[in-house]
């Protein structure tokens, strides 16, 4: 090996065997200068920058911390950097113009994927499980199409002006600074978020969930996603045999309006009445919810023994490690990082991918529960919220019973998406959403029969409800989307019979913690309401669009004037709410 100066960088002069006609000349100084700038840029957006952020701008949707990731990102960092190194290496070896040009390559790379993922986001699909048709977003297809086009040709124009090796390092720069700005936003990001670097939280588990009392129970049976409309239309077109039988005793409030359009918000506030107006931290809003929330108050007032069966709702261990008996400081593990950090790719390319391979990185959001496993040292379940292993317990669990006063928080899958369930709640390959309701209804009817055989369906307040609708059709301002305002609502108070009754009283998911309180106090679920049938009210509802590229960070505010499944009189009232990024992660 000779070295050798020249007019031009340092080379290496490389000869094999000492024969002089085996000689390949490579740039060290072009090499370490290029991959100080666009390879080592290009992979730190693409496989650190781009799932980190996503991860810290939602982290109440997955189950691990960043320190849990970091491996999976780093490991991935290393091998992709490796690669286009070895790639670049032997483009070097056929000719330096490859090389080069190689070299340009990631730098449109880089420059194209971080357009992509900043600025070309919004009117894409949200991560709802729904199955997508790709073809209604042709329009962010033809924009992803163009940007690569446009930038090539851009490329290709400054480098006939500049000639490659003065663009080359020019590009270097400007890839530098946007990866030192990527970096500053991580760090900014995981300052601000205080549950990035270790979650201090509880897991639900599945302890004590199907022990009731011999004394008072409260149980509300949460099935997700179920939608008053849709079940009223099914049961005027003789869809739902059996639902009065079901149902006896029971009150169906059918028009009850929500109080926001997804879970994340919904379900703490049936269980507190606090509005989240996009003010604060969500883990702020969480912590205020368990704290102060005048359910749990009236609950341990009365000495009541609370279980809280939610996947997704993980209250801090602070204060509330004693208070539900089924929650547990769950540290999980990761069964396999090569499976896990090529989902975290594909959560990446989520904002980053160019829109052709964007639907392959969308099916990524049931999967992560995938490679989540616990310690062989737990002798606990975790909580899992689908349908058919709730039903499948029910069949081989005996109810228990206890003299102590129970609370019972159930969420199940109810008609949430993907549909996967036959009415008998067989996991089929194609289901629909209606299918999926009767799934629901049935697995209801044999909890319900299963407390009955305990004898602990008299002494029990049973609410079975939905935390939002699912496909109201909602036109504003030229867009059509999902209101999902009006979600089911069934109520049984203590020693309560009488048929099967249907009440259009003008519901608001604000009455529910007073109404909750009340059926507490021994009131029948036609008395825990404070409004009758023809009354007028105007109830609130926060919407929040999962497709239109902004989601949780935007919330519209409407007044239902009218009855809850009447579109039209559900108003927009002017006033929004925008997450303020200084606040951290909402």
């Amino acid at each position: 090996m000779n070295f050798r100066l020249s007019d031009g960088p340092l080379l290496i002069k490389l000869r094999c065997s000492g024969e002089k006609t085996t000689a390949q000349y490579f740039s060290i100084s072009a090499a370490a200068e290029f991959l100080a700038t666009e390879l080592i840029s290009t992979c730190f957006l693409l496989f650190v920058y781009a799932p980190t952020e996503l991860f810290l701008t939602n982290q109440s949707s997955f189950w691990f911390t960043l320190y849990t990731m970091l491996p999976a990102v780093l490991g991935t960092f290393a091998v992709t950097v490796l690669a286009s190194v070895l790639l670049l290496f032997f483009c070097n070896l056929i000719s330096h113009t490859l090389y080069q040009i190689a070299s340009a390559g990631f730098a449109l790379l880089m420059i194209c994927s971080y357009i992509q993922g900043t600025f070309l986001i919004f009117g894409l699909p949200g991560l709802d499980g729904l199955a997508i048709d790709w073809n209604q977003y042709q329009a962010s297809r033809y924009k992803s199409i163009g940007l690569w086009i446009i930038m090539l040709i851009v490329f290709i124009v400054l480098i006939r002006i500049f000639h490659l090796r003065k663009f080359l390092k020019a590009a270097g720069i400007v890839s530098f600074c946007m990866a030192l700005m990527l970096l500053v936003t991580l760090f900014t990001l995981s300052l601000s978020s205080r549950d990035s670097l270790n979650k201090d939280v509880l897991t639900a588990t599945t302890e004590n969930m199907f022990e009731m009392s011999k004394d008072t129970n409260f149980i509300i049976l949460l099935l997700d996603a179920v939608d008053a409309p849709t079940l009223n239309q099914m049961i005027a077109d003789g869809k739902m045999e059996g639902l009065e039988d079901t149902f006896e005793d029971f009150t169906y409030y059918t028009n009850t309006v929500g109080a926001y359009s997804c879970t994340k918000h919904a379900v703490p506030y049936i269980l507190s009445g606090f509005w989240y107006e996009n003010d604060r931290t969500y883990n702020d809003y969480l912590n205020t919810v368990f704290k102060d929330s005048p359910v749990f108050q009236a609950l341990e007032k009365d000495s009541y023994r609370m279980g809280l069966y939610d996947s997704e709702l993980n209250p801090s261990a602070e204060g509330n490690l004693d208070r539900f008996e089924n929650m547990q400081p769950v540290q999980a593990e990761v069964t396999s990082y090569f499976r896990f950090a090529k989902l975290l790719v594909k959560l990446g390319g989520i904002k980053f991918a160019p829109y052709d391979l964007k639907p392959y990185c969308y099916a990524i959001a049931y999967n992560f529960g995938k490679v989540r496993k616990l310690p062989d040292s737990y002798d606990f379940d975790v909580f899992e919220w689908g349908d058919r292993t709730f039903y499948d317990d029910l069949q081989t669990t005996d109810i228990t019973t206890t003299p102590d006063k129970c609370f019972r928080f159930i969420h199940l899958e109810g008609a949430h998406a993907p549909f996967c369930y036959d009415k008998d709640l067989n996991i089929v390959e194609s289901s629909d959403y209606p299918t999926c309701i009767q799934a629901s209804m049935t697995l209801t009817d044999s909890y319900l029969k299963k407390l009955k055989e305990a004898g602990v369906y008299d002494n029990s307040v049973i609410i079975v409800m939905a935390d939002h609708g699912f496909n109201s059709e909602l036109s504003d301002e030229g867009r059509t989307f999902e209101a999902r305002q009006n979600p089911i609502l069934f109520v049984k108070g203590v020693g309560e019979h009488h048929p099967y009754t249907t009440l259009d009283i003008p519901l608001s998911f604000s009455d529910l913690p007073a109404s909750f309180i009340n059926l507490m106090e021994g009131q029948s679920g036609e008395e825990a309401f404070a409004w009758t049938e023809g009354q007028q009210r105007e109830r609130r509802y926060l919407y929040y669009d999962l497709n239109d590229g902004v989601g949780e960070k935007h919330m519209v505010e409407y007044i239902q004037t009218g009855h809850a499944s009447d579109l039209s009189t559900l108003i927009r009232t002017g006033t929004e709410y925008y997450y303020d990024s200084r606040l951290g992660t909402p």
